[in-house]
């Protein structure tokens, strides 16, 4: 299945969260609402990063890369309340024109609906097993 994303306007930023749902291929057990396991902020302990938590009880995959042409991307692994930074501030996310970010439950990740490793903004994506 597809999960589309919206826009949402965050203090310093903006960023285009994903909100859907994930299914598994062939029948295996659907995975909803994984999108709204992840929580963010901005890390003050961490350099004021943004950061990334998981507010859910199941391990996530999270992919996250600059709206530009830039064409840099990052993914972190997150267990059940776990948090982690993203290594970028709010000025290099806003100079790159905001961050999109992709959810996958724990042993998938993120695709485009070709199925590729996402390398840049898109409007639809799926969970891909690993």
């Amino acid at each position: 299945m597809f999960a589309k994303l919206v826009k949402l306007a965050l203090p310093g930023a903006l960023f285009l969260i994903g909100m859907g749902v994930a299914e598994a291929q062939n029948s295996k057990p659907t995975v909803e609402g994984v999108n709204n396991c992840v929580n963010q902020f901005y890390d003050q302990k961490s350099y004021n990063w943004l950061a990334f938590q998981n507010t859910c009880n199941q391990t996530i995959n999270i992919r996250f890369v600059f709206n530009d042409a830039s064409a840099a991307t990052g993914s972190m692994d997150l267990s059940a309340g776990r948090h982690s930074s993203t290594g970028r501030s709010a000025k290099e996310i806003n100079d790159h024109g905001g961050l999109s970010f992709y959810a996958c439950p724990e042993g998938y990740l993120a695709a485009d609906v070709n199925g590729n490793l996402i390398q840049s903004h898109v409007d639809e994506y799926v969970c891909r097993q690993q």
